[in-house]
């Protein structure tokens, strides 16, 4: 929901990195749409995908890109 509101309602992500969760590079549209095909096990490409590394662990996306995270509260 908050890459929806960032993309389209004015809204702020803190942590661009955490709104790309295809990890392409960007925040945009195929965020959103990779999201869901995750959640409810939709096939893209003929199968189902995966959340990229570092998915299952908590910690910064390693993924050299031109995205920043101003907000990055840690680890529990």
């Amino acid at each position: 929901m908050a890459a929806l509101n960032y993309l389209f309602g004015g809204g702020v992500l803190a942590c661009l990195k955490s709104g790309d969760v295809n990890d392409d590079g960007s925040v945009n549209i195929a965020d959103v749409v990779f999201s869901l095909n995750v959640i409810f096990g939709i096939p893209s490409g003929g199968s189902v995908p995966t959340v990229p590394d570092p998915a299952g662990a908590c910690g910064p996306d390693p993924t050299p890109d031109a995205l920043t995270c101003d907000s990055f509260n840690g680890c529990p």
